[in-house]
């Protein structure tokens, strides 16, 4: 799965399932952009990632703001060219019944997980199209897009619009050579699940490890999930092995659900 040559865009890329998407996209030869709002994290991954011998560059980016998308998007390709892989990784999580989730709450995990996904999506399409790129998107969902977590009410409505997104985008875009699709990651070894469990621990006066370990307990292989499980995951999806794959929502999560 030789990706030379390839630029790829990911964001959110400074920590957990981003920055393990990065390693796996830059093991498999391609030059890595890492976007964050984050830009010292990003700046440190991209860092490690040239330790390592790899190309990799990093820039701030709030994917909230579709201004901000557009500017930086125009300077990437101006400084380091066109842009053939996108991965839209950067998400957040709140957590709340729903009779707790204010509307601040909401506006910001949607502008985040779902309005960051399709403007990223957008913007990079149309200069792939301009560009006769035959390109992938990967938008990073979860199988909280699928099945109901409780507090996460705001959350599982983003992630199910990604895959709404995602959908639209493959049809639209087939024409053109370019894929989409979606990764619906379960429990992964990452801070935004380390804030989950700690989350409900302290409202419920549970263990936080009490909490994982149930968590745990549906998943067949009963362990988390690496992030750079989900990279290798998103290189093959940028692949030449993936071509026609498309529209498509594809669970890592240990065999958890089987939607």
């Amino acid at each position: 799965m030789n990706l030379n040559e390839k630029r790829a865009l990911v964001t959110g890329g400074a920590r957990g399932i981003g920055k393990g998407i990065c390693k796996q996209l830059a093991n498999a030869g391609a030059s890595i952009i890492v976007a964050d709002i984050n830009y010292e994290g990003a700046l440190q991954t991209a860092n490690e990632l040239k330790q390592n011998g790899h190309e990799a560059y990093s820039i701030k980016m709030d994917v909230s703001k579709k201004n901000e998308i557009e500017q930086v998007i125009t300077s990437v390709i101006k400084e380091y060219g066109p842009i053939h892989i996108v991965v839209n990784n950067a998400g957040t999580i709140t957590l709340g019944t729903v009779f707790e989730i204010s509307e601040e709450e909401w506006n910001l995990i949607m502008d985040i997980n779902a309005k960051g996904v399709f403007f990223v999506s957008q913007i990079v399409a149309k200069e792939m199209v301009k560009n006769g790129i035959k390109g992938r998107i990967i938008n990073i969902s979860s199988i909280g897009a699928k099945i109901p977590f409780e507090n996460q009410a705001h959350y599982c409505a983003s992630k199910a619009a990604v895959l709404g997104i995602t959908r639209v985008f493959a049809i639209e875009l087939a024409k053109y050579g370019i894929t989409v699709n979606a990764i619906c990651p379960g429990a992964v070894e990452a801070e935004i699940l380390k804030k989950s469990y700690e989350w409900v621990a302290l409202k419920t006066g549970q263990k936080p490890e009490e909490i994982l370990e149930s968590w745990l307990r549906p998943v067949p292989l009963g362990r988390l999930i690496k992030p750079e499980e989900i990279g290798d995951v998103v290189v093959f999806l940028c692949s030449d092995q993936a071509k026609t794959i498309t529209g498509q929502a594809i669970n890592v999560d240990g065999g958890r659900i089987f939607d």
